[in-house]
């Protein structure tokens, strides 16, 4: 693992053993984390699943487009659902 990576986990370590953080920050960093997380799992064998859908060029312009748009539309709804969650806006 590079020193950065390291540095890093650290560094968020620390924030949520100091209570730094709130319960909802923790929450929505966590869920940011996995949200992120498995679209990085995603992009790793989007090469493999691009030369599957080789010979339907319609299915790779779809799956391409899911993999772009689909992290903000996420993020969006996460983001929506804790607003309605908290009487906000």
């Amino acid at each position: 693992m590079q020193w950065h990576v390291r540095r890093c986990i650290a560094l968020a370590c620390a924030l949520v053993q100091e209570d730094v953080m709130t319960r909802n920050d923790k929450r929505a960093a966590l869920a940011a984390a996995l949200i992120l997380g498995g679209f990085g799992l995603l992009f790793y064998f989007l090469p493999r699943i691009m030369l599957a859908l080789g010979d339907w060029p319609l299915a790779a312009i779809a799956v391409m487009a899911a993999v772009i748009v689909g992290p903000f539309v996420l993020l969006w709804l996460r983001s929506r659902h804790t607003k309605g969650n908290n009487g906000e806006g």
